[in-house]
């Protein structure tokens, strides 16, 4: 009986929130009713980055200011990017190419823009970075397609 009155209860209160006015539902917790529809939260921008004619995965010996870059980037990736750009300073084979992302194991995404103002080809770029004396390894960023040799 105790069950059947409960039943009772409920079925009446929901009826009593699809029929009634708004000002009669002020006893109504809000957290039953949506007063509009919810949108997804906004996806955050990654940091404007044109796409580049060539990307390459490098990876650098005993290069601190590159190990913290790495473990900043996704909290800072502004403050990231200008500490490669002054490192970038320093090393001319690197000048012209731009951050892409950085990984905390320290390796690099990094991109040759389309319009070079050197003019390097993808092939250059890559030599170039292999001849570095601090390099532990530099490859190009490529999707391997099977069967195609590519």
């Amino acid at each position: 009986m105790i069950a059947i009155l409960g039943m009772l209860a409920l079925t009446g209160c929901v009826n009593l929130t699809q029929n009634a006015s708004p000002s009669l539902l002020n006893w109504w917790p809000a957290w039953q009713t949506l007063s509009q529809p919810q949108t997804p939260p906004p996806i955050m921008q990654q940091a404007a980055v044109d796409k580049p004619a060539a990307t390459f995965i490098v990876r650098f010996n005993d290069e601190p200011v590159l190990t913290d870059i790495g473990k900043t980037f996704r909290r800072d990736e502004a403050g990231a990017r200008a500490k490669f750009e002054i490192w970038q300073d320093d090393h001319p084979e690197m000048h012209g190419l731009t951050l892409i992302r950085a990984g905390y194991s320290g390796e690099l995404l990094i991109g040759l823009p389309k319009n070079d103002a050197l003019g390097r080809s993808p092939r250059e770029v890559l030599a170039a970075l292999k001849g570095m004396d601090n390099m532990a390894y530099a490859e190009t960023d490529e999707i391997a397609h099977p069967g195609t040799g590519k």
